[in-house]
């Protein structure tokens, strides 16, 4: 998969992706005359693909060496393509009796890694822990993979399914925004040329904007989104405007933009601010830090604006792409701080995200699914506080990025690339279960029969027998009944996907679904509605009090 936000801020002279052969080529390429040196160059400005056709032209033409494998898995892997990367790196190991340095190797597993190969992937870290026996993260990553069941424990806790929104490309990085979303996606149009297929959308992208609501007419409540629009159209330039990231009274932002061009340097990804002013984007002034020599992207805004979160890989970091923060005081931004080793490894670290002084972001760097995990680390406490990775099905063997949450923190939003063969990103929608266990549940089992489908007359089912059954694992949990006024009572022990059993004298046994509140309200109370006939029992419907998650609440 070709990652557009590595290719912002690990190397963004991304004009020249698309541009260098209408400009300055010769003086470019003065004294790179063999594909392989072409090669080299395009790799180290982090053009790809670019390096990708001319080593594979040397590797035909059998011009490039014994590295030549290497370097072409290397570059697979720069571009996410793991299952490309993987047999080049085994046809490396094959071909040549070259030993494979440390970096490499950690490459190599964690390609394996993207493609559910972890017995395998294991042995390479063993590997790496040959060469670098001190290297805690490597050893992390095997203790992870070993145990890799833990990461699919807390499962129930989420609820992830693809947003339906009508735009054809990749679309990531979302941040909510009045009643919708605005995200990232590829430009439409760009020197006047429209955008004709998914080819060619290699590189420019801009900010959209889609308003969101509920559903109410389908039987399945689902959000529903309108016609993406380009969103702050006159902030943008040639190249690549966002992510974005929105103050909470949501009348200032920060973005990322391409800076200027400079020969040598390309056109590093920069931040800037703007106010909203009578309903318009303005732009107020550019990050005092921006570079020519570096990229930052990614910001983050704490809720009053006074603090910045970003990415960068400025000098002086642990590797890749590295989390920083800038503090406001007296109109005036604080030299970056790197956030430290503990968040920070020789990978990728990237889009932070802050929700009540919980640090959200993405890394390839620590122990997770393969590609690109999210995690969390709470930043009050960061002296005792471990970085955890939120598991499945946040997580997969994709990349996964670009988290956004509700105030609230029941719903939200993020990036993955685990649908299309991981071709392009798409947002997903996200529930989290915030409530706490054990959880007690109450109400009232009601009787309606069939031919009362017109009234509203219940009747009270009493001295009815309930089973609180785990459908997950397939057991009992706890038992209990209903009093003389149909009343009942149960403890919910932990989150899982449960239904209720009910046995009652004169209708038999019959099952409820239960769908618990994710919101933590000790007010809830449960109507449990059986409808029949004097034959038979037709249906159960359970019609407990829901609380809505929508992701803006």
């Amino acid at each position: 998969m070709k990652r557009a936000y590595l290719a912002f801020f690990v190397s963004s002279i991304l004009v020249l992706t698309v541009s260098v052969s209408g400009f300055g080529q010769e003086s470019v390429f003065t004294g790179l005359r063999s594909d392989m040196a072409r090669a080299k160059w395009y790799f180290s400005q982090g053009m790809y693909e670019n390096a990708l056709g001319l080593y594979l032209s040397a590797e035909k033409k059998e011009k490039g060496g014994d590295s030549i494998s290497l370097e072409i898995a290397t570059t697979y892997f720069e571009l996410k393509e793991y299952e490309n990367a993987e047999n080049w790196y085994q046809k490396y190991r094959s071909d040549t009796n070259h030993k494979m340095t440390a970096g490499d190797l950690l490459k190599y597993a964690d390609a394996l890694t993207s493609t559910k190969k972890y017995e395998k992937a294991i042995e390479v870290y063993k590997e790496v822990l040959e060469i670098t026996p001190n290297d805690e993260k490597v050893a992390e990553k095997v203790w992870r993979l070993s145990n890799i069941q833990y990461l699919k424990e807390d499962s129930v806790y989420y609820s992830v399914k693809m947003a339906l929104i009508s735009m054809d490309g990749t679309q990531y990085s979302p941040t909510l925004y009045q009643d919708g979303l605005v995200f990232v996606g590829y430009k439409d149009q760009f020197g006047g040329l429209k955008r004709q297929a998914e080819s060619s959308e290699n590189l420019f992208k801009t900010l959209y904007f889609a308003k969101y609501d509920f559903d109410t007419v389908q039987s399945e409540v689902h959000l529903v989104y309108s016609e993406p629009e380009t969103f702050a159209k006159n902030l943008d330039n040639k190249y690549n405007l966002g992510p974005v990231s929105f103050t909470a009274q949501q009348n200032k932002m920060v973005f990322a933009r391409n800076g200027d061009y400079s020969k040598g340097q390309g056109s590093k990804l920069q931040l800037f601010f703007a106010e909203n002013r009578s309903n318009k984007w303005a732009e107020t002034e550019a990050f005092p830090f921006n570079s020519q020599s570096y990229s930052i992207s990614d910001p983050a805004f704490s809720a009053d604006g006074t603090v910045l979160y970003f990415a960068s890989d400025m000098p002086g970091g642990y590797g890749g792409t590295d989390l920083y923060v800038s503090y406001l005081s007296n109109n005036t931004w604080s030299k970056p701080k790197n956030l430290g080793k503990k968040i920070n490894t020789s990978g990728n670290e990237s889009f932070p995200m802050i929700h009540e002084n919980v640090l959200y972001f993405s890394s390839n760097g620590h122990a997770g699914l393969g590609g690109l995990d999210i995690y969390k680390i709470n930043l009050v406490e960061t002296s005792s506080a471990e970085v955890q990775n939120l598991g499945y099905p946040i997580n997969s063997s994709a990349d996964d990025f670009g988290m956004t949450l509700n105030p609230s923190g029941t719903a939200g939003f993020m990036s993955s690339n685990r649908n299309n063969q991981g071709l392009k990103d798409a947002i997903y929608e996200i529930e989290i279960d915030m409530q706490t266990y054990p959880l007690v549940i109450s109400g009232k089992v009601k009787y309606k029969r069939l031919g009362w489908r017109d009234t509203d007359k219940f009747e009270l089912l009493r001295n009815a027998e309930l089973r609180l059954i785990d459908i997950v694992k397939n057991a009992q949990i706890t038992k209990s009944q209903t009093d003389s006024s149909g009343n009942f009572q149960l403890q919910i022990p932990y989150a899982s996907q449960y239904i209720i059993e009910i046995k009652e004298e004169r209708l038999g046994e019959l099952t409820v679904s239960l769908e618990i509140p994710k919101n933590k309200d000790g007010n809830v109370q449960y109507d449990i509605v059986v409808i029949g006939n004097k034959q038979e029992n037709d249906d159960v419907v359970n019609d407990a009090s829901q609380q809505s998650n929508k992701p803006g609440q």
